[in-house]
């Protein structure tokens, strides 16, 4: 008789409140949770976009509906400029692939030197070892 098949490693889906983004599936974040054993414990993510919290009851409703870690710190905020809270959806992106970890969020919509201290403050204020944004400055390089 031919052997049994070989076991498939279990498939770990996203601790996540009541959606899943695409963020997780494109990025195969079920395969790194299942296979490598990792959930984002002991890691910092640092966001920056627009902004995090103009919208207090969205903030709210994200945290009761399991989308959004009740921990997030938000360093600043800005809700003159691009009051979008596009920062809280990066941030439910970050807590579909990686539950675990922590996120911290800075605004970087204000020029390119407030863009490069908030990478600054991510890292060496918060911790964050991963930074991510969602930000382009024409003027770039």
């Amino acid at each position: 008789p031919p052997p049994p098949p070989a076991p498939t490693p279990p498939v770990c889906e996203p601790l996540s409140g009541l959606l899943t983004s695409q963020g997780d599936a494109a990025m195969n974040g079920n395969q790194a949770r299942s296979v490598c054993d990792v959930s984002g414990n002991d890691v910092v993510v640092g966001v920056i976009s627009s902004s995090f919290g103009c919208d207090p009851f969205g903030v709210f409703v994200d945290t009761e509906n399991g989308e959004l870690s009740s921990g997030v710190l938000v360093l600043d905020d800005d809700c003159d400029s691009n009051p979008n809270d596009e920062g809280r959806a990066m941030s439910q992106i970050v807590f579909d692939i990686a539950p675990g970890a922590d996120v911290v969020f800075h605004p970087g919509l204000q020029g390119q030197a407030a863009f490069a201290e908030g990478i600054i403050e991510l890292a060496e204020d918060a911790d964050a070892s991963v930074i991510v944004d969602d930000v382009i400055h024409f003027s770039e390089p």
